[in-house]
This record gives C-alpha cells, structure tokens and sequence, in this order.
C-alpha cells in the first residue's frame, strides 16, 4: 500500500469570479500570475484580440458567430493555461453581448490584464526580498 503524503501550500493561484446584479456568480476561473509562460500567452492572446476588432459583423450569419465564439473561448482557455469552459463559459459565451456592447470575452480579457500587471510586480519584490534575506549572510560588509 501507498503512503500518502499531504501538504499544504499556498499556490499563489488567483480566483476571478463574475457576478450578476444580484450579486451570483456567473462565471469563474482561475489563474496562475507566476506562470512564467503567461506572459507571453497573454502578450499572443491579446494581439489576436486586437486583429479580430469587429469580427462579427451586424449582419453575421450564425455559423460565423459560432465559429468566432469557438475561436475566442479556446484563446482565453490558452491564455489561461487549463481547460475553463465549464466554469468560465457555463452562463455566458464568448461572444455574449453584454448590456454596454462589449463581448464578454472582451471584459474577460480586460481584467486579466488589469490584474496580471501589478501582480507580477509585487510577487517580483517579495521574491526579491525572500532571495535578500538568505543571501544576506554570504555578502562581504
């Protein structure tokens, strides 16, 4: 028989959650900021984001909104690095227009990169901080 071996760790892992107006959440996922790939994911994803612009057209045809929708959810499951269909595009899809006019996977994408920024900043100098600490004790004074 196997041994099983638990630990407990703080993963880092960043949870999004969207909410209704009466305060349910529609969708979720998560996140993984010190992913060292995700920069560079996100800088890909978002120039896709960028060539679409109005990719679906007024007058669009259902199988090209299904297509594009397609299209954008994979993107952003990419982005994020795991399969969040279920949790991220249950309610809602991609290409939902939401009451502003924007597509859901537009806000998506918007918080993502609201977030990321300032996070990997502070991960950045408390890893500094952490390497500092136990390298101290080997600098010449």
């Amino acid at each position: 028989m196997s041994k099983l071996i638990d630990t407990s760790l703080s993963s880092g892992l960043m949870k999004f959650t969207f909410t209704d107006t009466d305060g349910d959440v529609i969708a979720s996922f998560k996140l993984n900021p010190a992913d060292i790939k995700l920069a560079a994911r996100c800088e890909e994803v978002s120039k896709y984001f960028e060539e679409q612009g109005d990719a679906l057209p007024h007058n669009a045809d259902i199988s090209h909104a299904v297509k594009l929708n397609d299209e954008l959810e994979n993107k952003i499951c990419y982005l994020l690095g795991y399969d969040a269909h279920d949790s991220l595009f249950g309610m809602l899809s991609a290409v939902t227009i939401l009451p502003d006019g924007d597509l859901f996977a537009v806000k998506v994408m918007q918080r993502i990169q609201e977030v990321i920024g300032p996070e990997l900043r502070k991960r950045k100098q408390n890893m500094q901080k952490a390497v500092n600490k136990h390298t101290a004790k080997y600098q010449k004074r």
